[in-house]
């Protein structure tokens, strides 16, 4: 995750979570196509960051957009479209 990235969803009100604050990680193995192993090994060394710590990142930014979704969600079905138009503009603000 970019500092602009994690400066945003600070600002919007979202813990940012990084390797650093966290106290207990767990190990998962997953399998991909090599190719598909191959690009995101690539994408870690283009950043200068382990493979491990690129997985980190995306598993953040995924959980983020989730949360956010379901937030938005909760608010259409309360019936609050000012709200849900606000959420909206969040993930906007995100690139989701």
């Amino acid at each position: 995750m970019n500092d602009f990235a994690r400066a945003e969803l600070k600002r919007l009100g979202y813990e940012v979570i990084t390797p650093e604050v966290i106290k207990s990680m767990t190990t998962l193995s997953i399998r991909l196509p090599e190719d598909m192993a191959e690009k995101l090994k690539r994408i870690a060394k283009i950043r200068d960051i382990s493979l491990n710590k690129l997985m980190f990142e995306l598993s953040v930014q995924v959980l983020a957009e989730e949360e956010a979704k379901q937030r938005f969600m909760a608010a259409k079905l309360r019936g609050n479209p000012k709200r849900a138009l606000q959420l909206l503009d969040e993930l906007d603000a995100l690139g989701v």
